[in-house]
């Protein structure tokens, strides 16, 4: 009986309108057709397993569109990058358990996993794309799917870590910690975190959408596609109104700085001090640093006889 170990898309990702084949998928690893009824309890078991225990849906970024193999299929390439890191590590831990790894070396493999999604074949075309800029820059798989037969088998959903369940666990064991624990744990007087500490700690995980405009951020514009920059535009844009309608409190400061000055009249030269290397200093410190700077700069100017 074949056997066969793959990601499965998420059920709205765009691929599914575009792929011909019944389920869009990205083989992990393929087992031939020689296994036992006990080889595939063992190795369903071990992927449930470890499915449900080390991953959650995973976001890959496509490097391109090509032709793959003797059969011409026509599939869609994945980078190589820390974005595909957990499926390639899971991956490596499957090959680990003894069943998998007799299966696996059992039949003749391409000396390289080339991470993939087949799209169509020459007799089988993939469907029109039919959105305005058509193109695929990544793909969400929630899904680990053990096949035995015409995609046939049990899948195992990947759950967000960001789930509600998990929330609410991760509140609760705040609200635990923060009545036995106030500070950081294992903090003594007198002693610095190292910087490395430091960055953990203030480490955020980034949005799907965030993640992938800094990853167009880096390419050259010339390099990018129409639905690309789109996005890229789009998401600027957003970036942009939320800072103007949620101000910083250094925002907050250079505007109180500029009413301030608009509202004495304060001369020429003392707004070049403002706009000088110290002066810009001041603004970013906030305006209570901001005030003070204008009470010793005002005078000055002679606008306001010193006390």
């Amino acid at each position: 009986m074949s056997l066969f170990i793959g990601a499965i898309p998420r059920e709205d990702d765009y691929v599914w309108k575009i792929s011909s084949e019944k389920i869009p998928h990205m083989t992990l690893l393929f087992l031939g057709e020689d296994a036992s009824e006990s080889d595939i309890e063992k190795v369903t078991q071990f992927v449930q397993h470890a499915a449900e225990t080390t991953l959650a849906p995973i976001w890959m970024h496509v490097d391109r569109r090509g032709i793959l193999g003797k059969d011409e299929a026509d599939v869609l390439f994945f980078n190589k990058d820390h974005l595909s890191k957990p499926l390639d590590t899971f991956r490596k831990n499957l090959l680990m358990h003894p069943t998998i790894k007799r299966l696996y070396e059992s039949v003749e493999q391409f000396p390289e996993w080339t991470p993939h999604l087949t799209l169509g074949y020459p007799e089988t075309p993939a469907k029109t794309d039919l959105r305005d800029f058509p193109s695929f820059y990544s793909v969400t798989f929630d899904r680990i799917a053990v096949w035995t037969g015409d995609y046939e088998g049990p899948e195992f959903i990947l759950k967000d870590d960001r789930s509600m369940e998990a929330v609410d666990v991760m509140m609760s064991d705040f609200r635990a910690k923060f009545l036995s624990h106030y500070g950081v744990k294992g903090q003594r007087w007198g002693v610095r975190r190292s910087k490395a500490a430091l960055a953990r700690s203030s480490k955020r995980e980034l949005s799907a959408d965030a993640k992938r405009a800094k990853e167009l951020s880096k390419k050259k514009r010339s390099e990018l596609t129409n639905e690309e920059l789109q996005f890229l535009n789009t998401r600027k844009n957003l970036e942009q109104n939320f800072d103007r309608l949620n101000p910083t409190t250094i925002a907050r400061g250079e505007n109180r700085t500029r009413n301030i000055l608009g509202t004495i009249g304060i001369g020429v030269t003392a707004y070049n001090t403002i706009n000088s290397p110290a002066g810009k200093a001041a603004i970013r410190a906030g305006s209570a640093a901001a005030s003070r700077a204008l009470g010793n700069l005002i005078p000055a100017e002679g606008l306001i006889p010193r006390p």
